[in-house]
């Protein structure tokens, strides 16, 4: 059984299931559809900021990577959740 910590899995590094579990900040920009039709899918996306043309969300990479596979929306990934919490302590 794994533990989560800061959006990773304890597991050995580089592996698949680490990957997976990385979550991103990430700015999604919607390519086939409109941004409230991206949200009214199961995307699995925390989002933080809705903007006209764009979301930031938290997602696992996979998701991310889903998104982009399925050409739903544009990413631009913008740091890991762990590195944001690192920088900006509570």
């Amino acid at each position: 059984m794994f533990r989560i910590s800061l959006g990773r899995m304890a597991s050995p590094p580089n592996s698949n299931r680490e990957r997976h579990a990385t979550r991103w900040i990430a700015n999604i920009r919607p390519a086939r559809l409109s941004l409230d039709e991206l949200l009214d899918r199961n995307l699995h996306l925390d989002v933080w900021e809705k903007r006209a043309e764009f979301l930031t969300v938290v997602a696992s990479e996979s998701d991310l990577d889903a998104i982009e596979r399925d050409r739903l929306a544009s990413i631009d990934k913008l740091c890991t959740l762990e590195e944001f919490i690192r920088r900006h302590p509570a």
